[in-house]
């Protein structure tokens, strides 16, 4: 009884185990979609004025990373565009930080310093909400005109990002 049992249960399992994992990757996917344009929205400069996102385009591509004050993954994504930042260098890049917790907190054990590669910038709700991001962390590619290119979501290193922008880019 016990091994009639077993045959349906394990292969049920099985079958539950690959299709959850086929939903969980298909959910991680890289997007691509038209029709959106950078919004028109102001974000604030740490320790300084606010920004004009679509003030940063300058005939460059915009690179905006997303992170978030109370997702671990983010923390990891922030060191590692800090300690790449130069990799960026080609692009316009800022990083917006939607905060719940502590800002100042993060930025310290992250050791974000806003340098001369990218702008560190923060935001609240209703911004990142104009950007309908998947989740965080995540990286969006503008073209130089604002037109939103692609989305690459989930905590990936620096160099897989890169690839995925350049390849977005050609």
């Amino acid at each position: 009884m016990i091994r009639k049992v077993l045959r349906f249960v394990i292969p049920f399992v099985v079958l539950v185990l690959i299709v959850f994992l086929l939903i969980k990757n298909e959910n991680n996917t890289i997007k691509e979609c038209s029709g959106f344009n950078l919004p028109e929205v102001n974000v604030f400069l740490i320790g300084k004025d606010s920004l004009l996102l679509s003030g940063e385009i300058n005939r460059k591509p915009l690179v905006i990373s997303f992170l978030s004050t109370d997702c671990i993954y983010c923390k990891y994504q922030a060191l590692d565009i800090n300690n790449n930042s130069h990799l960026y260098s080609q692009w316009n890049h800022i990083v917006l930080i939607e905060y719940h917790d502590s800002l100042s907190s993060f930025i310290k054990q992250t050791e974000l310093d806003g340098n001369s590669d990218f702008k560190l910038t923060t935001a609240g709700n209703t911004v990142i909400d104009q950007f309908k991001i998947s989740g965080f962390p995540a990286t969006m590619v503008f073209s130089p005109d604002g037109e939103f290119l692609k989305e690459i979501p989930g905590e990936l290193k620096v160099e897989k990002v890169i690839n995925e922008i350049e390849e977005c880019l050609k």
